[in-house]
């Protein structure tokens, strides 16, 4: 029998999982879809082209599709997309109560535009709508991706080929 203690630490890990996977396919998406044309557009990707950057950006989601389809096939389950809302809840709230404390200057400095609370209230607003739905659209797409790879079990080589096609979909890597 396993002990108590590592069943509810193993509750823990996969409950976590369950909110960082979807997270992570998220920014992966926002990083090559908004972001980075973005800043192409203003002629300086520099900061997206970085080892660290790139890491940041586009490994959390390889790692976790690579967790689903080749390792552990870790199954998730869609009657947990709610903690995926309340983490990105979560990290709003920290994101603006550390606002003032970026610079030495106690000016506000916001992680990305789409956070400044300057902005009009109908504007966070409709962001928090739309980060609501997009919690639960990539928790529901992350789960739609594992459970495609469960149900086609077609061995390591057909895997690795789903879990490369899919990340190729919402990572970037070059402008």
């Amino acid at each position: 029998p396993v002990p108590a203690y590592l069943q509810n630490l193993m509750r823990c890990a996969l409950l976590t999982f369950e909110m960082s996977a979807p997270t992570s396919m998220m920014v992966s998406v926002f990083v090559r879809y908004i972001l980075w044309p973005r800043a192409l557009k203003n002629g300086d990707t520099l900061n997206f082209r970085n080892i660290r950057s790139l890491l940041q950006h586009n490994g959390n989601v390889i790692a976790s599709l690579v967790e689903v389809g080749l390792l552990g096939r870790i199954p998730m389950r869609i009657d947990y997309t709610p903690l995926a809302v309340v983490f990105g809840a979560f990290y709003v709230l920290q994101t603006w109560a550390m606002t003032h404390r970026w610079l030495q200057s106690k000016d506000p400095q916001f992680v990305y535009f789409f956070f400044d609370t300057t902005l009009d209230k109908k504007v966070v607003v409709f962001v928090l709508a739309a980060l609501l739905f997009t919690m639960i659209l990539f928790h529901c797409m992350f789960f739609s991706v594992a459970a495609l790879i469960n149900h086609l079990d077609g061995g390591v080589l057909l895997n690795t080929f789903l879990v490369a096609g899919v990340a190729s979909f919402f990572c970037r890597f070059r402008d």
